[in-house]
């Protein structure tokens, strides 16, 4: 069997948690109506970058009064800026823990007031962007990331970001079942976005939830019924479950009253869920289709290569058991005409897909199937883009 696979492109996104929020932010302190003059002291500290002496004064007005939701609005401030300016990971994340704390209390006290919405806004932002950076950094410790998120999610519970964040940090640290409850969160705050779906289909799977995954994707591919991934990762679940027949069922009957903005997502997924169920002839068919309607797609154009890759080895393998040169010969000249087909429509692939793991998989399905070939220039060329080294 060929080690190329059919690419569902259904991986887990990348840790990096994107996110679009349009505020308006606020300045603490502009129009607040404590007369403390510790908080005047702490403004000025502020005008001159003295952070230090900023969190001084304010933590004594906050001492002296803790219902002053403009104190504790402005203790956010001052502490974003020092968190910006923590020496360590470790520091940042301290700081941040007393912002949250801060922006939750003054939001307790007051949720209407600019100061304070303000405040809790610059929290949440601050948190994402750490909690960003703790599950992009290698040396960061395992779980490091889940606290902040933990934060992120208690600053601002209604937004789904926060929820995908805590998840992904879960999920790193290795508990893939304490992924699952954040995600339900994120899909029912943001219902019209297939990725938090997909997220949580991945997360439900890889936690050995098969059942739950499969009844989630259900609903899922109903609601977005032009998402690829989203069907391909149905099928995943179908498979895994020992339902893989349900998934063909189900392409077949969606293709038959395809509109003709469907049709090429359909046919994409009905072909890879044919790859694996080994109906390999029937796949080529599918995902030229495929590629008829959508010339442009990556990733039509690579499980295209796949299938008939995989229909190579089927008759390589059959190639060595057979009596006879002449029966062999003929088998194995049919094999690299596979091969060459494969090889026009991975090249196709590799140049549509973007830079980043779909183009280093062309890359390296390209390089097999040179090499199958005996086209050892032709590998060489492509062992760069394949992250292969050739010494």
């Amino acid at each position: 069997m060929s080690n190329a696979e059919p690419s569902g492109r259904v991986r887990l996104a990348p840790a990096r948690l994107s996110y679009t929020l349009l505020v308006a932010v606020v300045l603490v302190g502009a129009a607040g109506c404590s007369q403390d003059p510790r908080l005047a002291g702490a403004r000025e500290a502020v005008g001159r970058r003295d952070y230090d002496r900023a969190l001084d004064l304010v933590n004594a007005a906050v001492a002296l009064d803790p219902s002053d939701e403009n104190a504790l609005a402005l203790k956010v401030d001052v502490l974003g800026a020092l968190a910006r300016q923590a020496p360590t990971p470790e520091a940042r994340t301290a700081l941040l823990a007393d912002m949250a704390a801060s922006a939750r209390r003054a939001h307790a006290l007051d949720s209407t007031d600019a100061d304070v919405r303000g405040a809790r806004v610059a929290a949440w932002l601050a948190l994402v962007d750490h909690g960003n950076a703790l599950l992009a950094d290698p040396a960061a410790a395992a779980g490091a990331s889940v606290p902040v998120f933990q934060d992120a999610v208690a600053v601002l519970p209604d937004s789904a970001g926060g929820h995908v964040g805590l998840a992904l940090a879960r999920y790193s640290a290795g508990d893939a079942n304490g992924a699952v409850a954040p995600l339900r969160t994120a899909v029912r705050l943001a219902p019209n976005d297939p990725a938090v779906a997909l997220r949580l289909g991945r997360i439900l799977l890889d936690a050995d939830q098969g059942a739950d995954a499969v009844v989630h994707l259900e609903r899922a591919a109903d609601r977005f019924p032009n998402d690829a991934a989203l069907a391909a990762l149905l099928f995943v679940a179908y498979e895994r479950t020992g339902r893989g027949a349900d998934a063909l069922t189900r392409y077949e009957a969606e293709l038959a009253g395809a509109t003709p903005a469907a049709e090429p997502a359909l046919r994409l997924g009905y072909g890879t869920a044919l790859i694996y169920a080994g109906r390999l002839d029937e796949a080529v068919a599918e995902l030229e289709r495929a590629v008829a309607l959508a010339p442009q797609n990556a990733d039509a154009h690579y499980n295209l290569g796949a299938a008939l890759q995989q229909k190579a080895a089927v008759l390589g393998a059959e190639a060595s058991g057979v009596e006879g040169a002449t029966a062999a010969d003929r088998l194995l000249t049919e094999r690299d005409g596979y091969l060459e087909r494969a090889a026009l429509a991975l090249t196709e692939s590799r140049d549509l897909a973007a830079e980043g793991p779909d183009r280093t998989g062309a890359c390296k399905a390209l390089f097999q199937v040179y090499e199958q070939l005996g086209r050892l220039d032709d590998a060489a060329d492509v062992a760069a883009c394949a992250g292969i080294s050739m010494n």
